[in-house]
């Protein structure tokens, strides 16, 4: 008697190449450079992963569109990182492509060296022509539904909820804010607990003098 294939699992995100079942994000630092001219963000992504308790060794895959990796590492204890073997796979013009790491039983934090490109559709590159002031440019970041793997390596799924941080270096004239409004040179003043997509920065042209 031929056998039935196995059902799909309902709960998998089919927008999504992540293993979250297996190995989950809790936490994204990001430490990035506004680079204007290039159109580009560049510097890394710090994940805490947890891995389930059924899957103690194994990959992770981390959702990417159109990122260049430049180097990705791996820590037990979150301070010392070492190289971690990755991959990225065959692209997909809407998903993008896999960002598969190797890495050991032990993991709890994961580093990725990225930059993204001109083309990432999470990102939206004003000229000071295209601003109400005319004087500086802007830059809008917007993750729904599922764009903001284009600027940011990570588990790009709604079912994935976590924390982040921000470091963003800005031209001087210029302020990172994000989706909660504050407003820093350099880094954001609290974590934020956010489903991937609400993950959004804005670099305005404003008074910066308040």
């Amino acid at each position: 008697m031929e056998k039935s294939p196995p059902a799909p699992d309902e709960r998998k995100d089919l927008h999504s190449y992540s293993n979250p079942e297996q190995i989950r994000v809790t936490d994204v630092a990001l430490d990035l450079d506004v680079l204007f001219p290039q159109k580009v963000l560049k510097g890394t992504a710090t994940l805490t992963v947890e891995r389930a308790a059924t899957h103690k060794e194994g990959p992770i895959i981390l959702d990417t569109r159109s990122l260049d990796i430049e180097k990705v590492e791996s820590s037990a204890d979150g301070k010392t990182f070492a190289d971690a073997k990755f991959t990225l796979g065959k692209n997909d013009p809407i998903l993008g492509a896999p960002l598969t790491i190797n890495l050991p039983p032990a993991v709890t934090a994961v580093r990725v060296q990225y930059a993204s490109r001109p083309e990432a559709s999470g990102l939206q590159w004003l000229t000071p022509a295209q601003t109400a002031g005319k004087k500086y440019p802007f830059l809008f970041s917007q993750g729904e539904a599922i764009h903001t793997r284009s600027w940011i390596p990570l588990q790009d799924t709604p079912g994935v909820r976590q924390t982040y941080s921000a470091k963003i270096r800005t031209p001087k004239e210029l302020l990172a804010v994000n989706e909660c409004g504050e407003r820093s040179e350099s880094e954001a003043a609290r974590r934020v607990h956010v489903p991937d997509a609400a993950t959004d920065t804005v670099v305005p042209d404003c008074d910066c003098s308040g």
